[in-house]
């Protein structure tokens, strides 16, 4: 049974510029991480902003394990953090912990 568009939620364009951009660094994230993260799956189908939601419901064994190779900068967290534009996906407190989560970890945010 297939759904009505009513029924299909509308991704919204920053969140598919967001899922765009970490989509770009999959391939990097896989190396450092392994290939059968579920981070690929879960971006395709939930788009970045609910992908990155439900990961830190969660384990946050790809943001360690990032983190360890020196690669913050392949985060969801740092891409958003360090572009404005990207803020309005999430809430304040949301980015305040991922800019929590970034400096401590050693990552300093691009002013």
């Amino acid at each position: 049974m297939s759904q009505s568009n009513t029924d299909k939620h509308t991704p919204d364009p920053l969140d598919i510029e967001l899922t765009r951009a970490m989509a770009n660094n999959l391939l990097a994230i896989a190396r450092i991480i392994g290939p059968r993260t579920r981070f690929g799956p879960m971006l395709s189908e939930y788009g970045a902003a609910e992908t990155w939601r439900r990961l830190r419901q969660g384990e946050t064994s790809g943001f360690t394990a990032l983190w360890r190779a020196g690669r913050l900068d392949l985060t969801i967290e740092a891409l958003v953090v360090d572009n404005p534009r990207f803020h309005t996906l999430f809430t304040a407190d949301e980015l305040d912990e991922m800019r929590a989560d970034l400096r401590e970890h050693g990552y300093e945010p691009k002013p």
